[in-house]
């Protein structure tokens, strides 16, 4: 993969499959910001990357605020932005039905998960349009597929970006 030249954005690059992407492009080529809601987390990745390839910014992708410095962030390494990896989520702690889940931790996982990767894609398209190409990577699960018993919230905000997914590449792929 190739990634020479061009930037890229990827939340939840702290841990796990995120840090893994950001090495990836990195190894490929690519200069990346990582976003994250721990700054802690992020400079970790950071520091095991050579210095001028990536660059930090904490904050949370269901707020437009944040989203905006994500995006300003990564543009700062050049003026414009290829790829977006929308990695950030959250899962549902501690498992429950409808039944018994709690309002606010429905709300907040469907914020984060369906709603958070909305912005980013609102944010970051018009400037892969600008740029005349671009690529949208969104992380979801086989949850958003098949439920898993007592992860209501989870499997809803998946399968839900799944069909973003699909709604996004319609329009603009």
């Amino acid at each position: 993969m190739d990634l020479k030249g061009k930037v890229a954005i990827v939340t939840g690059g702290g841990t796990g499959i995120g840090a893994a992407v950001t090495r990836r492009f990195v190894a490929c080529g690519a200069r990346v910001c990582i976003a994250g809601r721990r700054q802690e987390m992020l400079d970790e990745v950071a520091r095991s990357l050579p210095e001028a390839t990536v660059k930090t910014c904490a904050g949370d992708v269901s707020d437009e605020k944040d989203v905006e410095r994500i995006v300003n962030t990564a543009l700062s390494f050049e003026g414009t932005l290829h790829v977006l990896v929308n990695n950030a989520a959250i899962d549902q702690d501690p498992p429950a039905g409808v039944v018994d889940m709690d309002v606010a931790k429905w709300r907040r996982m469907l914020e984060v998960n369906l709603t958070g990767p909305f912005l980013m894609m609102k944010a970051c398209i018009p400037h892969m349009i600008r740029t005349g190409s671009g690529s949208v990577i969104n992380v979801s699960s086989l949850a958003g597929l098949r439920c898993i018993t007592e992860n209501p919230g989870f499997c809803a905000s998946k399968g839900g970006l799944i069909n973003l997914s699909q709604q996004v590449a319609l329009d603009y792929g």
